[in-house]
């Protein structure tokens, strides 16, 4: 199970976060996790929203250089140790992580996390007794 994931380049000038999540408010796009790396020219902007192909098509009639990615998003066991454990069963399939971030809800706490092969790394963590999602409920 793999989630849908909006990337959007964006300039590294004041107010064009503001102006992106704006446009995506109007839109009805509602955002659930979200994370913003940045340069000292440009960012990218990562998340999780509630209608992934309409955000996708909103932000290109915008002009917005963004696209859609899988990524694996794995429900985090119980305990302070369950972000651990999760990295932990990914280290043992070699798997190299780009990018995670961490979203909660008050049913559940998840990461969502940028790998080279989500699915791959799906599988395995299914097999091992982890939960991963398709949507944020």
């Amino acid at each position: 199970m793999l989630m849908k994931q909006l990337s959007v380049f964006l300039k590294n000038n004041q107010g064009t976060l503001a102006d992106l999540t704006q446009l995506l408010g109007r839109g009805g796009i509602i955002m659930e996790a979200g994370t913003l790396a940045d340069t000292s020219r440009y960012g990218v902007f990562r998340a999780i929203v509630s209608d992934s192909e309409k955000a996708l098509r909103l932000l290109q009639d915008n002009q917005y250089s963004a696209c859609l990615t899988d990524v694996l998003c794995v429900r985090v066991p119980d305990g302070a140790d369950g972000v651990g454990k999760v990295l932990e069963a990914l280290n043992n399939t070699n798997t190299d992580i780009e990018y995670l971030y961490v979203f909660s809800t008050k049913q559940e706490k998840a990461l969502v996390l940028g790998v080279l092969d989500p699915e791959h790394s799906a599988a395995y963590l299914t097999e091992n007794g982890f939960t991963c999602l398709s949507e944020i409920s």
